[in-house]
């Protein structure tokens, strides 16, 4: 590890020294383990991937002796283009030219998964660090940026009790992609908004006066989710009901509290001013928000008009490929927009985008 990342106990935030693979905490003796290079402050073993763990010891052990490009072609061979943008693609962090970021930026990306958005960010920002609570996602990641010559990236084993080993006022940008809805697994003790109000309070600490959040997230009311579209649960239509009759029927169907709460634009950025974030800007995703080829600033109607005046045809057209992993998504976004400029309601349509990014500031 590079000694340069500065790193301190999560509980006391005293500056954490090295000794015998390990780092320690000299004030409150926290001992924290160091993997392959990786500092773990996970609190469990956990594992969440696109793969299965036994597919992904595979793509580790080849990709260490292949490299990382062709052990996921190799091993995974899977059938549709989203698995691999989601593993390699830097572009579904273009994101990153909404903000405000140059070589002395730092930026913590939290859930950083196969790690394509942190290797992005490498690409503009003085440090990255990456962060995800599954071991297997961070190793992989660690083996990539080695084979990349990729200096200023760390992965970090960890975020799972969302207590980090990171100075106060440390950060320029904060990035939670497909994260902020699952705060609430985090602390069941708590209500699930609590909780993610207290996430994100914790993150906010992190950033340094006038630092970014980015947040990539579905909106609770996109035309997926009016269409039937799953929930993270695996309930079409839970996430559109009242808070308490979705727990209802969640626990009716799948034995489980609902705890993955969304929000529309205005929850949103009612969530984000109450952990103490002030000025927001909203962009829709198109076609979602985990693999975008459109930003459209949602505070402009006039922007999402021309969006869907101009670009739309074109933009439904795409790759092979593209077409055929959304040919239901664009026939069904068809149909709404159709009936839409019938009935005149085409401006409403920005409130009903799939997937947001959200920038907010810290205040």
């Amino acid at each position: 590890m590079n000694d340069s990342l500065s790193l301190v106990c999560p509980t006391c935030k005293a500056a954490l020294a090295a000794e015998d693979g390990s780092l320690v905490c000299p004030a409150c003796a926290a001992r924290y383990p160091v993997r392959e290079g990786i500092p773990s402050f996970a609190s469990r073993d956990f594992y969440w991937n696109e793969v299965s763990r036994e597919q992904m010891a595979q793509v580790i052990q080849a990709a260490q002796e292949s490299g990382w490009q062709t052990a996921i072609y190799d091993v995974l061979r899977p059938r549709n283009s989203e698995v691999y943008a989601t593993i390699g693609d830097g572009r579904r962090a273009d994101w990153k030219y909404l903000l405000p970021l140059d070589t002395h930026s730092r930026a913590l990306d939290l859930g950083c998964g196969w790690g394509a958005a942190a290797m992005a960010l490498a690409e503009v920002c003085g440090e990255v660090v990456a962060m995800d609570a599954t071991w297997e996602r961070v190793h992989f990641l660690q083996i990539r940026r080695q084979q990349q010559g990729v200096r200023n990236l760390w992965p970090i084993h960890g975020g799972d009790t969302l207590t980090f080993p990171f100075p106060d006022g440390h950060f320029d940008l904060v990035v939670l992609v497909g994260v902020l809805e699952w705060f609430g697994e985090s602390y069941p003790e708590l209500p699930p908004r609590e909780a993610q109000l207290k996430a994100l309070r914790n993150l906010r600490a992190l950033l340094k006066p006038g630092g970014h959040l980015y947040v990539g997230i579905e909106n609770r009311f996109g035309y997926d989710y009016l269409m039937g579209r799953p929930d993270h649960n695996g309930v079409p239509f839970v996430g559109l009901l009242p808070r308490r009759l979705a727990d209802w029927v969640s626990r009716r169907r799948t034995g489980e509290p609902f705890r993955t709460y969304q929000y529309s634009i205005k929850g949103y950025r009612d969530l984000l001013q109450a952990a103490g974030f002030g000025q927001c800007q909203f962009y829709g995703d198109l076609p979602q928000y985990r693999h975008p080829h459109y930003y459209i600033p949602l505070q402009e109607s006039g922007a999402f008009g021309y969006f869907l005046a101009q670009l739309w045809p074109s933009f439904t057209e795409g790759t092979p490929e593209r077409a055929q992993d959304y040919r239901l998504a664009y026939r069904v976004a068809n149909a709404g927009l159709s009936l839409a400029s019938r009935l005149r309601l085409a401006g409403l349509a920005r409130y009903v985008v799939p997937g947001l990014s959200i920038v907010a500031q810290r205040s």
